[in-house]
């Protein structure tokens, strides 16, 4: 008999007031990463984040089935699927140059794919078109369980979130999320999207090294331009102090205010799973 590969769990809290969801009234958000996947529900009736995972994939061919276990007390379609793959593999075309004959030729810029695996987000705003890759065991599991659910590339949520966010506030602003050794760094300038990218780091300098590098290339000043963070980096730890020592000012980013989040959520930092939350929030 063969038995059921459990993923690994790194966090998983359920609210108690999923007994009275329905899923009808419900909007599931999964970001898919190369090494495995964290995603909400949440109540749109009551504008709470109700559910929150994070799983370890060591194989995802192997193991993707066996989440989302809780789907027993929610049996039925979602209102609304939010989901995305987050990866360095991707490119941004302005929407005027873009011909969707061309995705291999885009791609051959940042990354190697096969054609198959190809495909692209259109922003209409800000004007841009984003060429990515999905892995087809992804693409597999969503279109068996998720019916007519599409997936998106994380930088497509993150880009819609904050330039909503800053479309009515003048001034600079940087953002960075951090996971598992990995970077995404945004950049706003009076509402308008400057840069957006993400990269792979191993050590604290490579970390202080790219985000610097944005300051640099973008001519923000490290005096008066904060540094917002997100994700996995926590407030006093080394990497923490060692961004301090060249950047003024070093923040947490905040929730979005206008949900409510389950008391279950407070056994981890409020910053930690800000983009979950935001992609649940977004319309694309």
């Amino acid at each position: 008999m063969e038995t059921t590969k459990i993923p690994s769990v790194r966090t998983e809290t359920i609210d108690p007031s999923i007994e009275n969801a329905l899923p009808e009234n419900c909007t599931m958000s999964i970001l898919f990463q190369e090494d495995g996947l964290v995603f909400s529900i949440l109540r749109n009736d009551l504008q709470k984040f109700i559910v929150l995972g994070e799983y370890e994939l060591k194989n995802q061919n192997a193991e993707i089935e066996s989440l989302f276990y809780f789907r027993e007390q929610l049996q039925g379609a979602f209102a609304k699927y939010t989901i995305a793959f987050g990866s360095t593999h991707f490119t941004i075309i302005p929407a005027p140059l873009f011909n969707a004959n061309n995705l291999a030729e885009y791609a051959n810029f940042q990354f190697d794919a096969a054609l198959e695996d190809l495909r692209y987000d259109s922003l209409s705003t800000p004007g841009l078109v984003i060429v990515y890759s999905v892995p087809k065991e992804i693409q597999q599991f969503v279109d068996v369980n998720f019916l007519g659910a599409k997936i998106k590339h994380t930088s497509s949520y993150t880009i819609s979130h904050y330039t909503n966010l800053y479309k009515n506030k003048p001034g600079e602003h940087l953002h960075v999320q951090i996971w598992h050794n990995k970077v995404e760094i945004i950049a706003i300038k009076n509402g308008k999207l400057l840069l957006i990218n993400s990269f792979s780091f191993e050590t604290d300098e490579d970390l202080l090294y790219f985000i610097l590098n944005v300051y640099e290339q973008l001519e923000l000043n490290p005096e008066s331009v904060p540094l917002k963070v997100s994700g996995e980096l926590e407030k006093g730890s080394e990497s923490w102090n060692l961004l301090l020592t060249y950047i003024r000012f070093v923040e947490t980013e905040e929730r979005m205010a206008n949900y409510v989040y389950s008391h279950e959520f407070k056994a981890f930092v409020n910053h930690r799973y800000n983009r979950v939350f935001q992609a649940a929030a977004c319309v694309l």
